[in-house]
């Protein structure tokens, strides 16, 4: 399920265009881009690098960056927000129900 970022049909949305949820699975209007298309012109480390950060809460000053339990909850259910732009795409959670059946299946 890590690869899915990385899925020939994920959109990355311009995030010097908006504030909204900067990794999703949903079709593309005009800010949106192929994730594939923007590792190949942004370079993919530097493009896996920046998806990455969106999902993890990883702070170098975590006092300044989060000065109270409620910065860190807002940070939280951000990165909560793209996963779920991820997670719900029906093409992978297909993909996840049918990794999980053959678990239980083994």
């Amino acid at each position: 399920m890590l690869d899915v970022p990385w899925r020939r049909f994920t959109w990355l949305d311009d995030p010097s265009q908006t504030s909204q949820v900067p990794v999703a699975c949903e079709g593309p209007s005009s800010n949106w881009a192929s994730v594939s298309d923007q590792r190949l012109s942004q370079g993919a480390a530097e493009l896996d690098d920046y998806i990455k950060s969106r999902l993890a809460l990883v702070s170098d000053d975590p006092a300044n960056d989060f000065p109270s339990i409620n910065d860190v909850w807002t940070a939280f259910e951000n990165r909560l927000l793209v996963l779920n732009s991820i997670i719900y795409y029906e093409p992978v959670m297909r993909d996840y129900i049918r990794y999980q059946l053959q678990l239980y299946h083994t």
